[in-house]
């Protein structure tokens, strides 16, 4: 068998279900094919091990074919040969699975940590105000992924979204009451808007249910409904294309080398959600 070709099970089960021992071998030399996700004992590959023998007594002159001594050690001989690279194929073939699995997590836990140094980097370097709401606001509802299982397909666009994705607060005195007007990012779409206010009806839901998120500890500020648009000029690139709002992505010029969207999304959540924040 070429070596390219000798850990690559190209036997289908198709081609086990119509071998027949009785009619012909499973392969010939020129097409010799172990079923290397099988056993070494199963027909197809006791077949395999006979072409191998066959073919290996006619093309080496020096052995008599007819000596029953020789045919035993040729015949031992390739079975094992057949039986160690099934083993070694499955062997590769498991660790190559557990390889990339672990590759996969620590590609997770790379990109988690690169997320929370660049969000303390950022607060390190500029710790204001607004800095510290987009920051609380945004793992407030990330931290909610991992309380509610219908809420943790959300996780990965939360993160798309990040810390620069959250919307602002303007403070604001009513009376002699102090409350803070939402700023809605001009360029994130409303769909995104609403989406996101799930996840602070849960968190609110939760806290006068007395769950996870108690009364203990600082109250989060009343926030007014949305009434006006952020001034701010910066927004989240490479997001899907229906979280910005089509009038801000048409003001623009060469959208898509500059702003970099990537295809569409569902902006909804799971009937779950929906249900337990309406009830």
């Amino acid at each position: 068998m070429p070596r390219d070709q000798e850990l690559k099970n190209t036997v289908t089960a198709q081609d086990i279900n119509d071998f027949d021992p009785e009619i012909a071998e499973c392969c010939t030399a020129d097409n010799f094919r172990i079923h290397l996700a099988g056993s070494p004992g199963e027909p197809w590959n006791k077949s395999a091990a006979r072409v191998l023998v066959n073919n290996f007594l006619e093309t080496h002159e020096e052995y008599e074919a007819q000596d029953d001594t020789i045919r035993a050690m040729v015949i031992k001989k390739c079975e094992a040969a057949v039986g160690s690279t099934i083993r070694k194929y499955k062997w590769k073939k498991k660790h190559r699975t557990k390889d990339s699995r672990a590759l996969a997590r620590e590609n997770k836990n790379r990109a988690e940590r690169k997320r929370t140094v660049r969000t303390q980097d950022v607060f390190l370097c500029a710790p204001d105000d607004q800095l510290i709401v987009h920051l609380q606001l945004f793992h407030r509802r990330r931290d909610l992924t991992f309380l509610y299982p219908a809420l943790r397909p959300q996780r990965e666009k939360l993160d798309l979204l990040g810390v620069a994705g959250m919307s602002s607060d303007e403070e604001e005195k009513v009376g002699t009451m102090k409350q803070w007007r939402i700023l809605l990012p001009r360029w994130r779409s409303m769909r995104v808007t609403g989406w996101l206010r799930y996840f602070d009806a849960i968190y609110d839901k939760t806290r006068n249910e007395g769950g996870a998120h108690d009364s203990r500890g600082q109250l989060p500020r009343h926030r007014a409904s949305a009434r006006r648009t952020s001034q701010s000029k910066k927004y989240v690139p490479r997001l899907p294309r229906n979280a910005y709002r089509k009038t801000w992505l048409n003001s623009l010029v060469d959208v898509d080398n500059v702003v970099r969207p990537t295809a569409n999304v569902q902006w909804t959540h799971d009937p779950v959600i929906t249900e337990y924040v309406c009830s």
